[in-house]
């Protein structure tokens, strides 16, 4: 009897980690193939985690006409942030601006409504995040929603449903977006899931570093 009071305490305690990783969201890639996206450049000195923008290595997608933008900064330096089309490396950039060093390190978002910029539904875009030493690359393109999809977001407003949904059906930005400032205001669970999230795009290095932060 003992025994078998042992197990079951053991099947317990070993529930909550099971349910948790469970509930994690899921991003489901697109469909349609896309060129590679995220590109990591060179470094010239040894750092523990890298300057990198948060995007899959495919294009990803976004819904939204402004986006935010997001990347993740090790060490207190300035970036320089560009936004160009991805099929015209020569045209005029929609946005090339130098950004101080933030007042904290890590994961940093970027508001390209605040920046003035605005992506045309249907057009592949590359943008850059770069400082003295590397850069990093990733892709973006803005969809309109299907139907279906505009029907199940306007019953899922805000939080964790929505930033689960919009992950399952692909849109990369719009979920990290949503997830990140779900992380600002309610914290733990949330940062959990993007860490999850990143992790599923091959982040692995940052993602494990966000969830020490959520532990």
């Amino acid at each position: 009897m003992k025994h078998c009071w042992f197990l079951l305490a053991s099947l317990c305690l070993a529930l909550p980690v099971g349910a948790q990783q469970a509930d994690e969201p899921e991003y489901n890639p697109p469909a349609r193939g896309a060129p590679s996206g995220r590109i990591g450049g060179g470094t010239r000195g040894l750092r523990i985690l890298p300057l990198a923008a948060l995007a899959p290595d495919h294009t990803g997608l976004t819904l939204s006409a402004q986006p935010a933008l997001y990347y993740f900064l090790p060490a207190s330096s300035g970036v320089r942030v560009a936004v160009r089309l991805a099929n015209e490396p020569t045209a005029q950039p929609l946005l090339e601006k130098d950004f101080a060093p933030p007042a904290k390190t890590g994961i940093q978002r970027l508001e390209l409504k605040a920046l003035g910029v605005t992506l045309a539904p249907g057009t592949e875009y590359r943008w850059t995040v770069s400082d003295s030493r590397t850069s990093s690359t990733g892709m973006i393109r803005r969809i309109e929603p299907s139907q279906d999809l505009a029907r199940k977001l306007n019953g899922v407003p805000s939080g964790r449903s929505r930033y689960t949904l919009l992950a399952r059906e692909g849109v990369w930005y719009d979920a990290l977006d949503e997830v990140s400032r779900a992380a600002d205001s309610a914290g733990a669970v949330a940062g959990r899931h993007r860490a999850a999230l990143l992790e599923q795009i091959g982040l692995k290095d940052i993602a494990q570093h966000e969830r020490q932060l959520y532990q």
